[in-house]
């Protein structure tokens, strides 16, 4: 639910669209371009003689790379024929072609020419609006260079990040997605540590505000050597088998031999000595912590290599959004503590969930606030269970539909295709919480000021429609692959309710944050008949199947002390907010006081709901 609302009144600005649109040159283009003329002005509508009564110019991204061939802004206004002018007076960018309108949005792209900051407008009349633009030096692209084949232990090599524009003013950050086999460096030193394969990352970092994405290059460095295909393995009741692989880099031919420290956990089964791959098999009710080794013997001597293998009876998977995903709202200054503990506590276990194949002692890492892990802690006092999350911000049932599918990886979440439908095989339990961005992603941005209720009312339906036939293919996949599994599902609750319990700050923001505000209270009888329907749909399937379970959380997130409600710091230092909660304008800044996402007491009330229909199908 991150691109839900995503700070509510920001999402335009923060969430992205086409509204702000950026294409890689993929060169080193220089940083100057032949300078344009100092005055531009391109007209929109320009047959008409009428002024606007509303006017508004923004960006998704207020901070272009000098590298990016084209980049825009969207103007809005009505009445729709009114006679609009859009100028910049700069020759830091060039404006590229004509506005072209995009469902009742203008589309006014340029092109930066030089590094620095420029102001782009848009009149009508005596009525004027504008955004500051920078063009910085920011890495919109990033290579790395220096790896050709296996080195060996202990031995090191440099690595370089070649990054475009180049040079750049971003922060190059390296990691290693395993420091037990390579370690790397600031300087992008990678020093061998044993035998295996290690993905080194660069990640270009910036500080400045409208940034909309870190990037990051990579690339997998084998050390020579002899190793297995994962540094762990889960079985469970599940597991008809777990495949293993034992790697050789570096060393020609040999046998491979297989043995389980406990066959009363599991055992080893070879598949072939050639093709050094066996299979790990369960052993029915066995629970407890085993290793499997593989020893190669070749001409030229004898290697080992080794794998911790965890045995539990029963595993859980946390399916889903962002909620699902333990993500959490971003302090605004201060402390910001909830419960005793602060929401960048939450905050970060969430970003290391997403980031847990970069390093992290457990790839599987669930964010461990999220009401998944808080459910598993629940019900772990009674039975040894094992949670897996899959879960990802925005994700609509489109996205796991796709993410169900047996070749699917992503790189972050899920690097071995199909792991996510292989976890799906061997859950006990599965949590779902899933189609609230399905309909209300429809209301962010500048959707909220540039659509008519009607709109809404029409666009919420087709999408509900569309949400059922997803939810419908979901169930089917997740029962073809495990016909015993329990699904249990949540429902979606409504943050227009919780955006009217919040103290809306007295003062009255100019166009268009104050019209944002006054048109989420407009659109919140609209959605809540929806939700109504997506939730009553949810009911009624878990009503039709014995392995399905609504979960009713919706009746149990009804006030603002269960999210990040920061009505309390709408007064403070603009300065000390996180540059992700402000909205730009004309070099002021407006701070966000709502948003939707659980914290702490919101993800236990969904915890102890979900335990209550666990514990009581």
């Amino acid at each position: 639910m991150k691109k839900l609302f995503a700070a509510l009144v920001a999402a335009a600005i923060l969430c992205g669209g086409f509204l702000f649109v950026s294409c890689d040159s993929g060169s080193d283009t220089p940083y100057i371009i032949p300078a344009a003329s100092h005055y531009q002005q391109r007209a929109i509508q320009a047959s008409s003689g009428d002024t606007a009564t509303s006017l508004s110019v923004y960006a998704s991204d207020t901070n272009i790379s000098i590298a990016e061939t084209e980049a825009a802004v969207g103007v809005s206004f009505s009445p729709a024929n009114a006679k609009v002018t859009v100028s910049m007076d700069t020759d830091v960018a060039t404006f590229k072609g004509d506005a072209e309108k995009i469902d009742d949005t203008w589309v006014v792209r340029f092109t930066p020419n030089k590094l620095g900051e420029f102001t782009i407008s848009a009149q009508s009349g005596l009525q004027t609006t504008s955004i500051k633009i920078k063009v910085s030096a920011r890495a919109s692209k990033i290579e790395i260079k220096g790896y050709e084949s296996p080195i060996e232990k202990n031995s090191t090599l440099r690595l370089t990040s070649v990054t475009t524009p180049n040079p750049t003013t971003s922060t190059i950050q390296w990691a290693s997605s395993d420091t037990n086999v390579a370690t790397v460096d600031q300087n992008g030193l990678v020093t061998a540590k044993s035998a295996g394969v290690a993905t080194i990352t660069a990640t270009a970092v910036d500080n400045d505000v409208g940034r909309t994405a870190p990037v990051t290059g990579y690339v997998d460095v084998e050390v020579k050597g002899f190793f297995l295909s994962d540094t762990f393995f889960v079985l469970c009741n599940k597991d008809v088998d777990d495949d293993v692989e034992a790697k050789a880099v570096g060393i020609d031919g040999g046998t491979v031999a297989w043995t389980s420290s406990n066959t009363n956990l599991f055992t080893v089964e070879e598949i072939s000595t050639d093709t050094k791959k066996a299979k790990l098999k369960y052993k029915n009710s066995a629970n407890g912590l085993g290793e499997v080794t593989a020893t190669l013997t070749t001409a030229s001597g004898t290697y080992t290599a080794k794998a911790t293998v965890i045995v539990v009876p029963y595993t859980m998977l946390a399916l889903g959004d962002s909620i699902a995903a333990g993500y959490a709202p971003k302090p605004m200054g201060g402390d910001a503590k909830d419960d005793g503990m602060k929401e960048q506590d939450m905050l970060d276990a969430y970003e290391k969930y997403l980031n847990r194949r970069k390093g992290g002692t457990d790839p599987n890492y669930v964010n461990e606030f999220c009401y998944s892990a808080k459910l598993k802690d629940y019900l772990a006092t009674s039975k040894n269970i094992r949670l897996f999350g899959y879960a990802n911000t925005g994700d609509q049932t489109k996205d796991l539909i796709a993410k169900l599918a047996p070749d699917y990886s992503d790189g972050t979440i899920a690097t071995k295709k199909g792991e996510i439908l292989e976890a799906v095989k061997q859950a006990d339990y599965i949590t779902l919480c899933i189609g609230a961005n399905d309909i209300l992603q429809r209301a962010t941005g500048w959707n909220l000021l540039a659509k008519d209720l009607d709109w809404f009312r029409n666009t919420f339906t087709q999408d509900l429609a569309t949400f059922q036939t997803n939810f419908d293919t979901i169930l089917t996949k997740i029962f073809a692959a495990n016909s015993n599994t329990k699904v249990y599902v949540m429902s979606v609750y409504s943050p227009y309710i919780l955006f009217n319990q919040t103290n809306i700050p007295a003062e009255q923001f100019g166009p268009p944050w104050g019209d944002f505000v006054k048109k989420i209270i407009d659109v919140n009888g609209i959605a809540q008949d929806s939700l109504a329907e997506l939730n009553n749909y949810i009911s009624t399937k878990a009503a039709a199947n014995a392995s399905v379970y609504y979960v009713d959380v919706a009746t149990e997130i009804n006030s603002v002390n269960d999210v990040a409600e920061h009505s309390k710091l709408i007064n403070a230092d603009p300065s000390k907010f996180n540059s992700t909660a402000l909205i730009s304008k004309g070099g002021s800044v407006v701070p966000i006081w709502f948003d939707p996402h659980p914290r702490m007491a919101g993800a236990v009330k969904i915890a102890d709901k979900y335990k209550t229909v666990v514990n009581n199908p």
